[in-house]
């Protein structure tokens, strides 16, 4: 078991995982209005509640704002110095296995690689440093920097009973089909003329209702078998979902990077989940989608890993994400000790898998291809554990609220092989993945 320095405050909580997501969903409705984190890695569940200090990237790209409860300080950006500043901020705060949970924008990307975009309405990155960090973990709750009013207020949540009833809100996922097989068939338009090799086109389904953000946590999860499960509700802008991949990890020096890409549904009988898990493995648009998408990862590992370390594991093994199945690998390195964290995650961020190949030139397609900003889908969560823990989660399989709207969103990966019907299928199969789980706010 993991545990906090000696200012921590233990709970005891049933050992079982569906305990933990229960106390999860409990301490995260007791601190409804405040800033909110959470996210699972592996079998525990870390939480982050209100602000010791937060940065935040405007959606343009223009100011970056340090903030903690006594001072403000605004600094004005360059693609030069977002990176600089960024890593003095997590590094000075990364300390004694503290936490810093954040978002980065799918935004962020076109920033980094001075590609033109459209600035939407969430920032660039936000990242928030705790006032409260919560370990939920096999048989404890563990506590540090706690009051004693969030002693009480924790207790009380959870010792309240778990049964509780949801108004489920499914969307027509089939809104706009037609539409989209309209942007496949003119990726393909491009493809063919050489402008790029792959690029993910996506669809965005709006809500016609607000979201309980902690409720669609609880319920999806317990359908879905994700890579990370997370949530988040800071400064206006919530979402939570059930992350298929990480973008990057980073352990004590050794960065990994997960591409997945090669798509089935994963539903009905076992033999007809095995049927499309052959279909999947045999069919050649996925299998050179996975390759080349994993060729890309290699690239890009090498412009930051020492010589000769970058490696793969895994090769195209079949991973399930509850109501999908995907072609999945693992490619490793050690960090060269002239680079750090956001070099590496400034290289691999946003995922091949979410963009395309080459990486900018999918970045400029997708600005045309899709209607508005994509905001956090296909972005990042990230969650640092001190300085030589951290891990970037692709924000996909997700739903999305703001002041204006909610919504869902799904893409595919198009290559020359694709076909409009079946990568709208697609989109059909990622999405029954949240759509069946979102949960209506009933403070409506």
């Amino acid at each position: 078991m993991v545990v906090f320095p000696d200012d921590t405050c233990t709970i005891p909580l049933d050992t079982s995982a569906d305990a933990r997501l229960e106390a999860v969903a409990k301490i995260l409705t007791a601190y409804t209005g405040h800033s909110l984190y959470a996210y699972e890695s592996e079998s525990t569940w870390h939480l982050g509640v209100d602000r010791q200090a937060s940065f935040t990237i405007d959606p343009r790209g223009e100011t970056a704002t340090i903030e903690t409860d006594t001072t403000s300080l605004s600094t004005a950006m360059t693609g030069d110095s977002i990176k600089k500043v960024i890593a003095a901020f997590t590094s000075r705060h990364a300390q004694d296995r503290g936490m810093i949970f954040g978002q980065i924008g799918f935004n962020y990307s076109a920033y980094i690689n001075g590609v033109d975009f459209e600035a939407g309405s969430w920032p660039l990155v936000s990242l928030l440093v705790p006032r409260l960090q919560i370990r939920v973990q096999k048989g404890a709750v563990s506590l540090r920097n706690w009051t004693e009013n969030d002693l009480r207020v924790i207790k009380t949540a959870l010792s309240q009973p778990s049964s509780r009833s949801y108004a489920h809100g499914r969307p027509d996922e089939s809104t706009d089909g037609e539409q989209y097989r309209d942007v496949v068939r003119q990726a393909l338009g491009e493809i063919s003329r050489g402008s790029y090799q792959k690029v993910i086109a996506s669809r965005a389904i709006n809500l016609s209702h607000r979201v309980d953000m902690v409720g669609t946590l609880l319920c999806g999860r317990r359908a879905n078998t994700p890579r990370r499960a997370f949530l988040v509700d800071h400064n206006g802008f919530s979402a939570t979902g059930f992350s298929p991949e990480l973008v990057m990890s980073f352990q004590d020096g050794k960065v990994a990077t997960e591409p997945l890409a090669g798509t089935r549904a994963n539903v009905g009988t076992e033999k007809e989940r095995s049927r499309l898990r052959n279909d999947l493995l045999n069919d050649p648009k996925e299998v050179i989608e996975h390759i080349i998408s994993v060729q890309e990862a290699m690239r890009e590992m090498n412009q930051f890993c020492a010589n000769g370390t970058v490696a793969v594991a895994d090769l195209m093994s079949v991973k399930q994400r509850g109501k999908v199945q995907h072609l999945a690998s693992t490619v490793t390195g050690t960090l060269c000790p002239s680079k750090d964290v956001w070099d590496a995650l400034n290289v691999l961020f946003p995922a091949i898998t979410a963009t395309g190949i080459p990486k900018t030139k999918a970045i400029e397609a997708i600005s045309r291809l899709e209607t508005r900003p994509r905001e956090l889908y296909s972005g990042a969560i990230v969650f640092f554990e001190g300085s030589k823990s951290v891990e970037a989660s692709l924000v996909l399989r997700s739903v999305f609220q703001d002041s204006e709207r909610s919504w869902l969103q799904a893409g595919a990966g198009i290559i020359a092989l694709s076909n409009p019907d079946r990568e709208l299928t697609e989109t059909y199969e990622k999405l029954r993945s949240v759509a069946g789980f979102v949960i209506v706010d009933h403070r409506e």
